[in-house]
């Protein structure tokens, strides 16, 4: 009997499965990179938020925070020299996500649509959903308590991991200083 040359039935379906095989690998690493990629623009996207709100925050005048009635009481205190002690991480155990203590002109709902942070007094209907917490504590003069010298605002920025489907923060103080 004489062997014909060429690919039996079986090479080639079991080459075809290599093939599929391949394919089918390098379709879950495109999707994995593009998961990855959404998960780390978000990320960045929620320090960009934290960073932005920092920023407003502080160029507020210390009269600013004069009418905020919601203050969250803590040991906060300063020395004329410009030493301060603030429990941030009692400040942001105590940090939650509510409409109603948002800080004056800010909001506590943010919306990522279309590449744009869009401030929103309700949950996101579409795009991507930022909640924002603040915290106001008094800080007195560490010689006599009655004397306020600033405010310690803790912000925390929380969104949910895409990939992990866990909740996510990024937190920043800032101290707003009146010095007599």
């Amino acid at each position: 009997m004489k062997r014909e040359k060429g690919i039996t039935l079986i090479e080639l379906i079991f080459t075809i499965l290599i093939f599929i095989f391949v394919l089918i690998s390098i379709a879950k690493g495109i999707i994995d990179y593009q998961k990855f990629q959404k998960r780390a623009h978000i990320f960045n996207t929620g320090r960009i938020l934290l960073e932005n709100l920092r920023g407003t925050i502080e160029t507020r005048p210390f009269n600013f925070f004069d009418n905020i009635t919601n203050y969250y009481q803590t040991s906060a205190t300063c020395a004329l020299n410009g030493t301060c002690s603030f429990d941030t991480e009692e400040c942001y155990t105590n940090t939650k996500y509510n409409t109603a203590n948002c800080l004056p002109e800010f909001y506590c709902i943010y919306c990522l649509q279309n590449n744009q942070l869009v401030p929103s007094a309700e949950n996101c209907s579409f795009g991507y959903q930022y909640n924002v917490g603040f915290n106001v504590s008094r800080i007195v003069d560490i010689e006599n308590p009655y004397v306020l010298l600033g405010y310690g605002i803790c912000i925390v920025v929380w969104f949910n991991d895409p990939i992990y489907n866990s909740t996510k923060n990024y937190r920043s103080t800032v101290i707003v200083r009146n010095w007599l």
